[in-house]
């Protein structure tokens, strides 16, 4: 193995033990020497690991002091997203994708206008293309391929607001979300469609009435969220042990928060 990919590897081992709370915030990690004979890996591989650690606001770095780990909850980012639910608790888990909701579709709906108003004939024939793709994904019922495509169309939409800050603001929770969906494909719902509303928001778009985009849109996130709820209801009580109780189907959430 490479000593990149053991960095990686390493970087991996010690951010689940923090996002587990296997590691908890204000624990001082063991001296490098210690930790290196532990993680049996060289001391240079261990430090680059460190150093990412350290980038990833999951650890403080003093000169003589080692390595403190920091809140992530409070300190982390929306990098973290993936993780976190491949290694918190599942209700954890399951509560994370709830409060998620929110965030994302109120900066999708912050986003429309700007498009509506800025989008050109080339952004309007990116939007096609990825719906096209979506509702190809969803006919098959490939979800994988389907996250994919709506990440596509989701940049695409991006694109279309010719906004840079906004760009630049969107692009983590855009690209957490994406890796979330690419790990765990059975959150990409097929239906509703999001290949419909996607073709529908794009012809608002075209229309620049960012008022129909903003309905298409608003009822597509509402019926999926409450789906999604639902998901992680599921997954609560089945981590209770009264999912058959409940009446929950097979197919839930708490199946997707391993790999």
């Amino acid at each position: 193995m490479s000593s990149s990919a053991r960095s990686d590897q390493l970087f991996d081992q010690l951010r689940a033990r923090i996002v587990s709370g296997a590691f908890a915030a204000g624990t001082r990690l063991p001296p490098e020497r210690q930790l290196a004979e532990a993680l049996d890996a060289n001391r240079s591989t261990l430090r680059e690991a460190l150093r990412r650690l350290e980038q990833a606001r999951l650890i403080h770095v003093r000169q003589g002091q080692g390595a403190t780990v920091r809140d992530f909850r409070r300190d982390g980012t929306i990098d973290l997203l993936a993780a976190y639910f491949e290694h918190a608790p599942p209700e954890d888990a399951a509560a994370a994708l709830v409060d998620l909701l929110a965030p994302r579709t109120a900066l999708l709906r912050l986003l429309l206008p700007l498009a509506a108003e800025r989008r050109s004939a080339a952004d309007l024939d990116a939007l096609r293309r990825a719906a096209a793709t979506v509702r190809r994904a969803e006919a098959s019922s490939d979800r994988a391929e389907a996250g994919l495509a709506q990440a596509v169309w989701l940049g695409a939409l991006l694109d279309a607001t010719h906004n840079v800050p906004a760009r630049w603001i969107a692009n983590p929770l855009i690209d957490a979300v994406a890796e979330l969906v690419a790990r765990y494909p059975a959150l990409v719902l097929l239906e509703p469609s999001f290949g419909d509303m996607a073709g529908e928001v794009t012809r608002a778009l075209a229309a620049r009435d960012h008022a129909a985009a903003l309905s298409e849109l608003s009822a597509f996130y509402d019926a999926v969220d409450r789906r999604l709820v639902q998901l992680a209801a599921a997954a609560r009580a089945a981590r209770a042990g009264t999912a058959r109780a409940a009446g929950v189907g097979d197919e839930t959430l708490s199946k997707e928060l391993r790999p």
